[in-house]
């Protein structure tokens, strides 16, 4: 029975990776030496009488060095065990260093990169607060400004009007003020204006002189000055503005002078004669 057990341990470490890690320790030959006398040993075994010491010292003999192969294997391996196990923790501690190392990158970026989020929240509050201040000043200047201010776009629909403008054509800005202004008075409905219109959206600077101007047919009319310019977002036309200039007083004062001169020529014609 001691020697079925013997050689059923001694089959396990001659086969599959226990053969392949004795092999690389250098037991190979202990392993095929036992193998090749195991034929012996059943012999030995099974003439084995009570007090045969010729049997039992060479019994002895086989197996001692079996033994003593097997102790510098088990120590052997022992110490293959333990360095392994240390190369990993090695490998471990490596790891968790490029881990901790990684986190710290990462932290740092996200660090870096909330960093940047708040300067470019703050920039664009500051922009945008910014723009709002200049869109409040343009439109106080807008609103203070003596001249008629219409703006429109591209569909000739009012997107900006002065207190001006409103009061001289009696319109709001909810209206479709091109439209509107059509309706006013007869001189935005011969086409000058949709025409000077036109010529802002496609880029051009236009200016009309002393345009007559009449709310009804029982009011005498004002006289306009109207500079048309584009508006432009980049390299677009997105709209045209119109700046619309009383310039009723000036008219008449060219036409009395102009009547004034007429009745003085005649007079030195008449007197020349």
């Amino acid at each position: 029975r001691q020697l079925n057990n013997l050689l059923s341990h001694h089959n396990v470490l001659n086969h599959g990776p226990q053969r392949r890690q004795m092999v690389e320790m250098g037991f190979a030959d202990a392993l095929d030496a036992m193998e090749a006398q195991q034929g012996e040993l059943w012999e030995i075994v099974s003439g084995l009488e009570a007090g045969e010491e010729a049997s039992l010292l060479r019994l002895n003999a086989i197996l001692s060095r079996y033994d003593a192969a097997l102790a510098r294997a088990a120590n052997k391996a022992m110490t293959a065990e333990w360095d392994s196990l240390g190369s990993k923790l090695d490998n471990s501690r490596q790891e968790v260093s490029h881990i901790i190392l990684s986190l710290t990158v990462i932290a740092l970026t996200g660090a870096g990169m909330t960093f940047y989020l708040v300067r470019a929240t703050r920039s664009a509050r500051s922009r945008a607060q910014l723009l709002e201040s200049e869109k409040a000043l343009s439109q106080l200047l807008v609103s203070s400004s003596g001249e008629a201010i219409i703006a429109v776009d591209r569909d000739r629909r009012s997107t900006l009007l002065n207190d001006a403008a409103a009061t001289l054509f009696a319109v709001t800005a909810n209206a479709n003020l091109y439209r509107r202004l059509v309706a006013i008075s007869g001189v935005f409905g011969e086409g000058r204006v949709k025409a000077v219109v036109d010529r802002a959206l496609d880029g051009h600077s236009v200016v009309l002189r002393e345009l007559p101007f009449s709310r009804g047919a029982d009011t005498d009319p004002i006289y306009l000055d109207l500079r048309c310019f584009p508006m432009r977002d980049g390299t677009g036309v997105i709209g045209a503005i119109m700046f619309l200039s009383d310039v009723t007083e000036q008219y008449r004062a060219k036409r009395d002078l102009s009547e004034r001169r007429d009745y003085l020529e005649e007079q030195v014609v008449l007197r020349t004669k």
